[in-house]
């Protein structure tokens, strides 16, 4: 797959490829972990739902093509697996059951940047960024955040470097860490 962007070009891995191997995936999780679901049918599909994406095929097959649906098609598509599979292969019970098996089996990805090598401590901006222009550190002053910049306040802006926190160091910190972070006491 070829993206263009911008007279930019930029190569992927056929969707199609990866959908069938996420399918297959899945498949071999519910042998392993669901040995009470019945072999339910999984249709694997991609979606381009970019109004604007123009999809031009070479070198498809029809099986490859029938894969690939555009946003506004996915109803359809979705509503003629009816059609296909007209009677239920599964029941309530069953579905709540793996549902839960799927929670109890996901474990999100540990992330941290630092301890990776991949960000170095010091090129890591502490400090809260000021959502107006851009300033960092503000500072926290009477349960509201002041840009020493522009003068401007904001009482949530803490709630972005939360995020960058997150995606740098995990979804865990403590105390010391978060005073650290934030330059407060």
């Amino acid at each position: 797959m070829i993206r263009k962007l911008n007279q930019k070009s930029d190569t992927f891995q056929d969707p199609t490829v990866q959908s069938e191997m996420l399918k297959q995936q899945f498949q071999d999780w519910l042998a392993v972990h669901c040995a009470y679901v019945p072999d339910i049918p999984i249709k694997d599909l991609v979606v381009f739902s970019g109004p604007s994406t123009f999809v031009d095929f070479s070198n498809i097959t029809s099986n490859q093509e029938q894969k690939i649906v555009r946003g506004p098609q996915i109803k359809k598509r979705i509503m003629g697996t009816f059609d296909q599979y007209p009677t239920c292969v599964t029941n309530k019970q069953t579905l709540k059951l793996l549902s839960q098996q799927l929670m109890k089996s996901h474990h999100p990805k540990k992330i941290d940047l630092i301890s990776s090598g991949m960000v170095k401590p010091g090129d890591l901006l502490k400090g809260v960024r000021c959502p107006h222009c851009g300033y960092i550190p503000m500072q926290r002053m009477n349960r509201n955040w002041k840009c020493p910049s522009c003068s401007q306040t904001s009482p949530k802006a803490y709630l972005d470097a939360f995020r960058d926190y997150c995606l740098i160091k995990g979804p865990k910190i403590t105390n010391k860490q978060c005073r650290d972070f934030f330059f407060i006491d």
